[in-house]
């Protein structure tokens, strides 16, 4: 019996998501994925794929915390838990990304979600 490391499980499943996310993009009826990870390169690799209409198809983290690195690498925004309990401070992170305040996003980013995170956390 042949024994996976994690390493190799990794790479795998890595080269798993990217080949889906092509051949699912060609699908009318796939318009988008949810990866709640921690790997913000495959989050890159997804949304800068050639293969990709971004018109068409949306990538979304699940983790609030990464919002902001998500949606400067061509992600479309989060589906997560903390958006519900914090609705504002998202739309408020995700239109200022959009409209290029990225000091503004960074400071909302920082002082509302690693602090709301450390707490709940800690609790």
């Amino acid at each position: 019996m042949t024994s996976v490391s994690s390493k190799d499980f990794k790479t795998l499943l890595h080269i798993s998501l990217l080949l889906n996310s092509q051949v699912l993009t060609q699908r009318s009826l796939t318009v988008g994925c949810k990866l709640s990870h921690g790997d913000l390169s495959l989050h890159a690799q997804i949304a800068s794929s050639p293969h990709i209409d971004s018109n068409h198809f949306a990538l979304f983290t699940g983790l609030g915390q990464q919002l902001l690195p998500v949606l400067t690498v061509g992600g479309a925004g989060a589906i997560d838990g903390l958006a519900a309990i914090f609705p504002r401070v998202v739309v408020r992170l995700w239109e200022a990304t959009l409209q290029g305040g990225l000091d503004e996003a960074r400071s909302i980013q920082v002082s509302n979600f690693y602090c709301t995170i450390s707490v709940l956390n800690a609790v």
